[in-house]
């Protein structure tokens, strides 16, 4: 080898030597960077990481880009949504508390319908018609009252809010026109559910918060919110997932599936317990008494007596919590005397609640029973002169459709609510699959339970739980029919 040789070589050594330094050079000054601007500049930086995240994920992707249909980019955007909806303010671009995912994401499936739409296409859902009219016809008796509402500009805010929820709904029911779909938006919510328990477990134990939280602004150090506002809502969304648990402790076919579940009821007994929510309780209970008879009846399980002896000791459980006579700050929360003596008191939650009822009856009689307009009832009991004071919301979800909508809305909420349990238990005894069966018996419980559960937060208009269960009925009930009209062929494509 020549000398010109050796010296290329030499060079060409040092070279790559110098470059090993100048990745970890680059990488060390741009975390300064980013640190700094996030500290200083939060807004402008976070901002900044978006646009360079669209930028190389477009470069990465720029050879499968041209190969993405309006479809794919639809049926992504409702596979996410119902995830994000449980994760909330929490998933919010640093910087920009109103950005967050599911807002992003419903924006992007309605544009993604939308041009889906102009194309002549259509993904087609095959609901059951009853839920679907009745949804549609309680939406428009409130968009009727809308023309005698004093509020109009709430009346229109309110109406929009439920049209958002409604997308979340149909985002949730679309899960039921694929067989592998409707499995992965499980995961996906126990996943989300998961994550929210922990959440919880340690805002209980060190006090800390996220920023979507009402501990993280001024409320107790100690109280779990989860990804949700308030412990009432979380209460609540235990309340409606703990059928789902409870169904896959008993059938889960894996060791690990059962072991899962059980850490999730007991790391959810003891959120519940924290909270002190009564209605929660009582829904817990309500599911916890019907899920033998359903299980015994279908024949899922063989040791009987094992799950009658569980399920009694576990209601013996909550009955000690709802009449116990401690004075144990937790337990005393629980018990449902004390919202008796509240009310002759005329103090504490009972009070406050049998006022609210009070104040949105005399209000609802000025307008002959017909609904005061859409989001109207709260302004409007606000006013009364026995109201409790700083209350705005009803804190009763059926009270609040009476109060807004009159008669004509009670009854077809509440036709429409049957509608959705008979669905969910129909498709529980009659469906072939074993998982569509037994999700649906899940979502049965659920929304038994429900029926109580939704006095527990101070309105359950855009709590997205709720929406979402709405939505887990229609897609059990449209995977039933795919199974009747395709057999086993259903769900096999995405």
């Amino acid at each position: 080898m020549s000398a010109g040789a050796q010296t290329q070589g030499g060079g060409a050594a040092r070279s790559r030597g110098g470059g090993e330094w100048l990745a970890p050079l680059l990488a060390a000054a741009a975390t300064v960077a980013v640190t700094w601007g996030l500290l200083e500049r939060p807004r402008q930086t976070a901002a900044a990481l978006v646009l360079a995240a669209v930028v190389a994920a477009l470069v990465v992707s720029r050879h499968t880009l041209p190969r993405v249909t309006v479809e794919s980019v639809l049926r992504l955007c409702l596979f996410l949504l119902p995830m994000a909806a449980l994760l909330g303010a929490s998933a919010a671009v640093p910087g920009f508390g109103q950005l967050f995912a599911f807002r992003v994401l419903i924006v992007a499936a309605i544009v993604a319908g939308l041009v889906w739409a102009l194309a002549s296409r259509r993904l087609v859902l095959d609901a059951p018609r009853a839920p679907v009219l009745l949804f549609v016809a309680w939406f428009a008796w409130l968009t009727v009252t809308l023309l005698w509402a004093p509020d109009k500009v709430e009346g229109l805010r309110y109406l929009g809010l439920i049209l958002l929820e409604i997308t979340l709904m149909i985002a949730t029911a679309a899960a039921g026109t694929s067989r592998r779909w409707l499995r992965g938006l499980m995961i996906t919510l126990a996943i989300a559910y998961g994550l929210s328990l922990l959440v919880a477990a340690a805002e209980i134990l060190v006090g800390w918060h996220l920023s979507s939280s009402v501990g993280s602004h001024g409320g107790k150090a100690h109280v779990a919110t989860g990804f949700l506002y308030n412990p009432n809502d979380l209460a609540t969304l235990i309340a409606i997932a703990w059928p789902f648990a409870l169904l896959a402790l008993l059938l889960a076919p894996r060791h690990g599936q059962r072991l899962l579940a059980a850490a999730a009821l007991g790391l959810s007994l003891w959120v519940l317990l924290d909270s002190g929510s009564r209605a929660s309780l009582i829904a817990i209970g309500i599911a916890t008494l019907a899920l033998p008879f359903l299980v015994v009846r279908r024949r899922w399980v063989r040791r009987r007596g094992l799950l009658v002896g569980a399920t009694v000791a576990l209601l013996a459980l909550f009955a000690f919590l709802a009449f116990n006579p401690t004075d144990v700050p937790v337990l005393r929360q629980f018990r449902l005397v004390n919202l008796t003596e509240q009310t002759d008191y005329g103090t504490g939650s009972g009070s406050t609640r049998l006022a609210l009822i009070r104040s949105g009856g005399e209000v609802g009689a000025r307008y002959a029973f017909l609904g005061v307009g859409p989001g109207n009832a709260g302004l409007l009991v606000k006013q009364q002169p026995d109201a409790p004071e700083d209350v705005s919301a009803l804190h009763n979800w059926w009270w609040e459709i009476f109060v807004n909508g009159g008669l004509p809305a009670l009854v077809l909420y509440g036709m429409l609510y049957v509608a959705l349990v008979t669905i969910a238990l129909r498709v529980s005894r009659f469906a072939r699959d074993p998982f569509l069966q037994r999700l649906a018996a899940a979502v049965f419980l659920a929304l038994l339970g429900y029926t109580i559960g939704c006095l527990g937060p101070s309105t359950v208009v855009t709590f997205a739980p709720m929406w979402i269960l709405f939505g887990l009925a229609l897609a059990v009930a449209i995977a039933a029919r795919r199974e009747v009209r395709d057999g086993d062929r259903i769900g096999e494509a995405t």
